[in-house]
């Protein structure tokens, strides 16, 4: 990397709280309009598409508070964290400590045996065995859809266990307050549709950004998406392979750094998928080989 890349890498790694605080902003404007409008219309196909909404978005906020996590939100460490942990992690009932432990072991040894994500890949199985064809995606997708996947969810809060007092503590105070306003005000019923859309709309997206990022593969794969593609990949995370190069930059920085290295190849989201068609068999958990399109991905640099 020459003195003009390296020049504009440190550049984009500067936080960039206000951008951080738009999109978050725009995650929970997006799932009170939902609300809102379940709430107006008062119809059971009203709720399951504010199902829709708010799980898409749910996702959102947990990949957007991701960046607080690798403390990019921020230079002010306990600003980062009370942001991540009160507008992102602990609505979904997650602790940062625990999350940011697992997160920079998946960093550490990408691919690897001690993958976590590997551990958690291996516990579900079979849904995570390669090859995959369309017809075996769907009936995943329609299962996650239908809250048929309760051990997928149980083992994924298994994978990232609460580690200190304000991962116990924080989400359940958030709870607490929250659900004190709702019963105030006579809306209890938006913490069910909160929770039906974690079990259902939220993991289904969950699984297909999954997907997208290391399957088949030590390394990550470097993608290109379309505008649609982009509602199930938010925040940017189909720059999985740069944040993975550079992980200490914001996501929303992620998109300019493709023009910093120009090797592996980006490769449509579509012909990653129809790749997984002819895929040799992996089982759910087991590590790989490198493969095309795909770099050995570690820490970064």
């Amino acid at each position: 990397m020459d003195r003009a890349q390296q020049e504009a890498l440190a550049r984009l790694r500067a936080p960039r709280p206000d951008r951080w605080l738009a999109g978050v902003g725009l995650d929970w404007a997006l799932i009170l309009l939902a609300v809102g409008a379940a709430a107006r219309w008062a119809r059971p196909e009203g709720y399951l598409l504010a199902m829709l909404v708010v799980g898409n978005r749910q996702h959102a906020l947990a990949i957007i508070g991701h960046d607080g996590a690798h403390r990019s939100i921020s230079r002010c460490r306990w600003l980062n964290d009370a942001l991540t942990c009160l507008l992102c992690f602990w609505p979904l009932g997650l602790g940062l400590d625990g999350y940011r432990k697992h997160h920079y072991l998946h960093h550490r040894h990408t691919g690897t045996a001690q993958d976590p994500e590997l551990t958690y890949k291996g516990w579900n199985a079979p849904q995570w065995d390669l090859p995959l064809s369309g017809r075996r995606l769907g009936r995943l997708l329609c299962r996650d859809l239908l809250a048929l996947s309760p051990r997928a969810l149980l083992n994924l809060r298994r994978t990232i266990p609460p580690v200190s007092l304000r991962d116990v503590a924080g989400p359940l105070l958030w709870w607490a307050v929250a659900l004190a306003v709702m019963l105030h005000y006579g809306c209890a019923w938006i913490a069910l549709l909160w929770a039906g859309s974690l079990a259902t709309t939220y993991w289904a997206t969950f699984r297909l950004r999954v997907w997208t990022e290391h399957m088949g593969t030590r390394g990550t794969h470097r993608i290109s998406v379309t505008w649609w593609q982009r509602l199930f990949a938010p925040h940017n995370t189909w720059c999985h392979w740069e944040h993975h190069r550079w992980p200490s930059l914001p996501s929303a920085q992620l998109p300019a750094t493709r023009a910093l290295k120009a090797a592996p190849e980006c490769q449509p989201l579509t012909r990653l998928f129809r790749s997984y068609r002819q895929t040799p068999r992996v089982p759910s958990g087991y590590a790989t080989t490198p493969g095309p399109g795909a770099e050995a991905a570690g820490g970064g640099e």
